[in-house]
């Protein structure tokens, strides 16, 4: 797929990763940037003159939802490209000392529950050809003790991907 006069929908585009991606295509496609940092975002969009930014925090199923919603109300907007980007991981094992269930619940909203939200608002509206693009953890492949959480929560957004791609 060429990457020209795309529209493109990027999670996570406020730092890291997403935001060198958003930074990549500024200048061939029109991009809906999502991020949790509201400063970082604006100051990321000043460089995007095609971007738009949305505040949403993917951890919050809420705001998810909201937004999926938001950017598939778009008048007469179809996408081109969904890139599920956004990734935290809290290297914390249950039963250690000092264990945050919420850390736990907060990391597994962001790393697998909000793509399939997203994944399920969006599908109806991306156009005949687009493509979703799952950045994912080589976790999945190859399993790290000291990050059991990510590490099942990379083979999950895995097999997810190997499902969609299986759609007709």
């Amino acid at each position: 797929m060429k990457l020209k006069d795309k529209h493109i929908v990027l999670t996570g585009a406020s730092s890291g990763i997403g935001r060198e991606i958003a930074l990549a295509l500024r200048a061939n496609c029109n991009l809906e940037l999502l991020g949790r940092n509201t400063e970082w975002l604006q100051e990321l969009s000043v460089n995007l003159p095609k971007a738009r930014v949305w505040k949403c925090d993917l951890s919050r199923r809420v705001e998810v939802e909201q937004i999926g919603q938001r950017l598939a109300a778009m008048d007469d907007q179809k996408f081109d490209v969904l890139i599920l980007n956004a990734a935290v991981q809290f290297p914390q094992t249950v039963g250690s000392k000092g264990f945050d269930i919420e850390l736990a619940e907060s990391e597994i909203a962001i790393n697998f529950l909000s793509c399939c939200t997203l994944v399920n608002a969006m599908l109806p509206h991306l156009r005949n050809g687009a493509r979703i693009v799952l950045v994912n953890s080589g976790l999945s492949l190859a399993p790290k003790k000291k990050v059991p959480r990510s590490t099942v929560q990379a083979r999950l957004l895995y097999v997810a991907s190997d499902m969609l791609s299986q759609r007709t």
